[in-house]
């Protein structure tokens, strides 16, 4: 007997990071967004392994150098009140969103393996070799999580 999979998004987005990208000047990290709970049976995401995240960056003033990108990370917790450094690079960032060099808006969107437990998302401007701050307004990293079930 075959097994057809069939993804099983939780419901609606929600919004991780917003005003804490408002004006991200180069080579520099967000505040970390709030804090979530990926564990069965929680209000946040209730244990689903995977989401898709959604990259919403409005037009910088001017184009990103090439060579730059949105890094992002899940800063992790094991007890909900300690939280990996989100001020250094200590480990290789979860998600890297390549930015376009021709100055527009962009939106990308990419499927990730989500953690459990608590985590709070935090993100890093990186520049090649530029200096571009991201807009000032009307950026967000949104996430949908979704499980796969065969049928």
């Amino acid at each position: 007997m075959s097994v057809t999979p069939e993804y099983l998004p939780q419901g609606t987005a929600t919004t991780l990071l917003s005003t804490e990208l408002n004006s991200l000047a180069n080579n520099t990290f967000s505040s970390a967004g709030s804090a979530q709970n990926n564990v069965q049976a929680t209000s946040n995401f209730n244990g689903y392994p995977y989401a898709r995240l959604v990259f919403s960056l409005a037009a910088p003033s001017g184009a990103f150098a090439a060579n730059s990108a949105l890094y992002f990370w899940f800063l992790r917790s094991i007890d909900g009140s300690t939280y990996e450094d989100g001020s250094t690079t200590t480990r290789p960032p979860d998600v890297v969103i390549p930015l376009r060099t021709d100055g527009s808006a962009q939106v990308t969107e990419v499927d990730v393996q989500l953690p459990f437990g608590n985590w709070k998302p935090i993100a890093e401007n990186v520049q090649g070799s530029g200096s571009q701050a991201l807009a000032s307004t009307t950026n967000t990293v949104k996430v949908l999580p979704f499980t796969v079930q065969g049928t």
